[in-house]
């Protein structure tokens, strides 16, 4: 069994970006964007651990008003990732740029919340989570079933954190929605700041139609190990 396999229960959790930084960590973000409802807008959020348990962390997201808003618990762990659900699905050579990568291909199947998902992920040792692809199958009822892809296109990368530098990587996503939006996006992350999110930038598009841009950047983060 591959580590990357054996590691997707945590690797892929919603915590996982938050691996290995305990409470009172946090990261400030900038958004700044334009939406066809709203308009130009820009806004400034606090992110900030205020607990870490073995299952689950918990959250404070601070506005750049003052007001606090109290986030969901974020789980550390996926059981239905378990690599004793894996299913093999072949292997294949992929590209991160312009470095050839050899991956093996594993499929899981799972019903939750009323929802069937099937996820496949491409793995390969010596990248992040050492997943290069995963694509996401979600059939929500009857009549829609969501997809999202992911690709990883640059890795040990020189990113700029807020008044210094990070290594990181990045990776692009395209996220169908009802109605026939595409949501596309692209997001660069390391794992030496708390969430791991340094920048972003998604736009949603309705054919040729711009719904939404948004832009994402680091002003400033805190580590507490």
């Amino acid at each position: 069994m591959s580590e990357a396999l054996a590691n997707l229960r945590r690797s892929q959790a919603p915590a996982a970006d938050w691996e290995g930084f305990q409470a009172g960590s946090s990261v400030t973000h900038r958004r700044t964007g334009r939406s066809a409802i709203v308009g130009n807008y820009s806004e400034v959020t606090t992110q900030i651990m205020t607990e870490r348990t073995p299952t689950a962390l918990r959250f404070d997201m601070k506005l750049e008003s003052g007001e606090r808003d109290r986030w969901l618990p974020a789980a550390t762990d996926v059981p239905e990732l378990d690599a004793a659900r894996a299913e093999k699905g072949g292997e294949e050579d992929l590209y991160i740029g312009s470095t050839r990568v050899h991956t093996e291909i594993y499929r899981f199947r799972y019903s939750s919340a009323g929802r069937e998902y099937e996820q496949l992920y491409w793995l390969a040792p010596g990248v992040p989570s050492g997943v290069v692809r995963h694509r996401e199958t979600v059939k929500y009822d009857p009549t829609y079933t969501g997809r999202t892809e992911m690709n990883l296109t640059e890795i040990n990368l020189t990113l700029k954190a807020g008044t210094g530098t990070v290594r990181g990587y990045c990776f692009e996503t395209v996220v169908g929605l009802r109605g026939g939006l595409v949501n596309r996006g692209k997001i660069c992350k390391s794992d030496q700041v708390p969430g791991a999110i340094v920048s972003g930038e998604q736009r949603e598009m309705d054919g040729t139609k711009e719904n939404r841009f948004v832009v994402q950047t680091l002003d400033r983060f805190e580590a507490v190990r």
